[in-house]
């Protein structure tokens, strides 16, 4: 194995990489584009950190299914849920594999009247004073690294089972009646 700082070949071919990153971004707002190399550098310490076996960050305690947590989404492409600006997001613990959680986002806006994959959770304790809305459209499966715990909450998380356990029911049989054939 040799570590990139040694190899001058492997070197050289990222910084053409990172001037045609540049140079893609020319005829972007200047913002978004200093937006978007803050995200690609996240996604390198996240790699820096998996790659390495570091230890995870202080996570919420025992995560479960109908837990509201923080998760950096990061940014994505087009109408895929993202993090623009806001370093990361509420989100819903749907299941867990490892350690990668799936992940429902919650929302303030609850989108077109239209949309049947969004349900309305209304008003939650410890989130911002607004309808909340579960994102079923939106769903996505992260890694642990992305989770961090929500400030100010015992244990990190908003545990939805306490709030209101009719809520879950409610996301878990929208989610049957529109994922499950």
């Amino acid at each position: 194995m040799v570590l990139l700082k040694d190899d001058s070949n492997a070197l050289s071919t990222i910084k053409g990489k990172l001037a045609s990153i540049v140079s893609e971004l020319n005829e972007v707002d200047s913002s978004k584009a200093v937006e978007l190399c803050d995200w690609y550098l996240e996604k390198a310490k996240y790699f820096n950190k998996h790659y390495k076996k570091e230890r995870f960050q202080k996570l919420p305690q025992d995560i479960k299914r109908g837990d509201i947590v923080w998760v950096h989404m990061g940014i994505n492409i087009g109408d895929e849920f993202s993090d623009h600006s806001t370093k990361g997001h509420f989100g819903l613990v749907w299941g867990q594999q490892g350690f990668m959680f799936h992940i429902i986002p919650l929302s303030k806006q609850g989108g077109p009247k239209s949309n049947t994959y969004i349900v309305d959770l209304g008003k939650i304790p410890g989130l911002p004073d607004n309808n909340t809305f579960a994102k079923l459209d939106n769903i996505r499966a992260v890694s642990i690294r992305r989770i961090k715990r929500i400030a100010g909450q015992p244990g990190g998380k908003i545990d939805l089972n306490t709030v209101d356990p009719t809520l879950v029911t409610k996301i878990n049989d929208t989610v049957k009646d529109k994922f499950v054939i």
